[in-house]
């Protein structure tokens, strides 16, 4: 589960550590995943992953062991998430480089977000966002301007027939 919200989220190996059972908001139809200031809805078959994960979850503490934590990846110390270095480590050793693929993850996002949207669902600052989006050539930011152009150009239009259907 840990390698899919670095591949297909962009999130860095830090945070999925500390990702606790309160970012996930499971209503039975839907999974929501809190990673910034607005929940993402997570995917079939990713949300079933996320349901297994929040019911199976277990600490590895041989000593002081409990299984009563909000850990999504509960770690060796009883009532401690699993550390950074050794959540690297054992993606590493499933073949994935988190490095490489929360790059290509984030730049895959920015391609199809506008930064803005990227920032709240991901909880990256704006700016760093922003640097993805620009990275990815993503002309979005252009976007809104283009909406507004189209909906006054539709505005105008509609005015137009208003006003001749009005005359004729």
């Amino acid at each position: 589960m840990a390698g899919c919200l670095v591949l297909l989220y962009g999130q860095s190996v830090s945070r999925i550590t500390h990702l606790t059972t309160e970012h996930v908001h499971d209503d039975g139809r839907t999974v929501h995943l809190s990673l910034g200031a607005r929940p993402l809805e997570v995917p079939d078959p990713l949300a079933g992953l996320v349901r297994e994960l929040v019911r199976t979850r277990r600490g590895y503490g041989a000593l002081g062991h409990t299984d009563d934590h909000r850990w999504l990846f509960p770690g060796v110390r009883a009532g401690r998430p699993i550390s950074a270095q050794r959540q690297a480590a054992r993606l590493y050793e499933l073949g994935i480089k988190t490095r490489a693929g929360r790059s290509t993850a984030l730049l895959e996002l920015a391609a199809e977000l506008p930064a803005s949207v990227l920032s709240d669902l991901l909880g990256i600052s704006i700016r760093t966002a922003t640097g993805w989006s620009q990275e990815a050539g993503n002309t979005r930011p252009s976007y809104a301007a283009e909406v507004s152009r189209r909906a006054t150009r539709a505005a105008r239009s509609f005015g137009e027939v208003r006003k001749q259907s009005q005359d004729g």
